[in-house]
């Protein structure tokens, strides 16, 4: 930390000193300034893992609140199955439509060769 204060040409005035991180002295008070800066850090997560830890056991807290009733999220179950059944259906029958083609066209020429590529532009 220290390094890059010095190279950026940091200065903390404070109190009527002005603290040059290159110094000795103002290393060591810009250090003591950082372990003090993660001790306040660490109290304010402690407080905030005690307090969540009350309100729990008092119920306060209970967490986020769904947005839709039971009755929304059984409507929602039913349709997603009913709409996953109906997209089985079509891909099926698209599939059923397709080999039907394929051995119609298959009886009328009389031929067993696969069906050719379709070319494409795309490349």
């Amino acid at each position: 930390m220290g390094d890059t204060l010095v190279a950026r040409g940091a200065r903390l005035p404070l109190g009527g000193s002005v603290y040059d991180p290159a110094d000795p002295m103002s290393k060591m008070f810009f250090n003591m300034l950082a372990v003090f800066a993660e001790f306040e850090a660490d109290l304010l997560k402690m407080r905030t893992r005690e307090g969540i830890v009350i309100a729990r056991s008092h119920g306060k807290l209970k967490g986020r609140q769904p947005k839709l009733t039971a009755r929304q999220q059984a409507e929602l179950v039913r349709t997603s199955i009913l709409w996953s059944m109906s997209l089985r259906f079509s891909c099926i029958s698209a599939s059923l439509a397709v080999t039907s083609a394929r051995w119609a066209s298959r009886r009328a020429s009389r031929s067993c060769s696969l069906p050719r590529p379709v070319e494409t532009s795309w490349a």
